[in-house]
């Protein structure tokens, strides 16, 4: 097996189970049958994900070692040519291992969602618990029906909460509020708003 044929494998499986994923986004079925077998779903998606990227984890290892030790014995036996097919092999294969390592470590997205809000204003997107899960909110006229639209919806997902900060985060062409809250039970939390629609409104 090459080195391109386990990138290859790779990105083929990955971007399938992500294909299959993005269509699933944004639906919200209000059957409990449906949504159900949406959960069930979603979660054999994730597992299958998970078991397919470890077994290619062990195999690239497996490949790698081999890869070293023939190195050494091309070295040992002088052979330029191979001893450099060898190091490139080597060398992307691992650069290969870092990148999928980097992917798996990301904040996992969740479900997206639409969320009704007061007046024209909608939520839309995920959860709020990291830039990738930012709530997108739509329909605010302007920045203070915006930032009033921010504190409705932690009022209704976190009650009792206490504002403790705020900050304005640029990223990738938009906009975004991280808003620090403490719980009622003292415990912090970040929040992260997508706040492209009306921000400078």
């Amino acid at each position: 097996m090459s080195e391109r044929v386990v990138g290859t494998a790779l990105a083929l499986a990955l971007s399938l189970v992500s294909s299959a994923a993005a269509g699933e986004e944004g639906i919200e079925f209000t059957t409990p049958k449906a949504k159900e077998a949406h959960k069930t779903y979603t979660k054999t998606q994730e597992r299958l994900k998970a078991d397919y990227e470890a077994k290619l984890r062990k195999a690239r290892d497996e490949y790698l070692k081999a890869l070293e030790a023939s190195l050494k014995e091309a070295r040992k036996a002088a052979k330029s040519d191979e001893v450099s097919r060898l190091e490139k092999a080597i060398e992307d294969l691992k650069k290969e291992g870092a990148t999928v390592s980097k992917e798996a470590t990301k904040p996992a997205r969740t479900p997206a969602t639409t969320e009704k809000g007061p007046g024209k204003v909608t939520f839309e997107g995920r959860n709020g618990d990291s830039l990738e899960n930012a709530i997108i909110i739509q329909g605010a006229r302007d920045e203070q029906e915006g930032v009033d639209a921010e504190h409705w919806w932690l009022r209704k997902h976190f009650p009792g909460y206490q504002p403790k900060g705020q900050g304005l985060l640029h990223r990738e062409g938009k906009a975004y509020d991280k808003l620090e809250i403490v719980l009622p039970d003292g415990k912090q939390k970040e929040v992260f708003f997508d706040i492209s629609s009306f921000f400078g409104t």
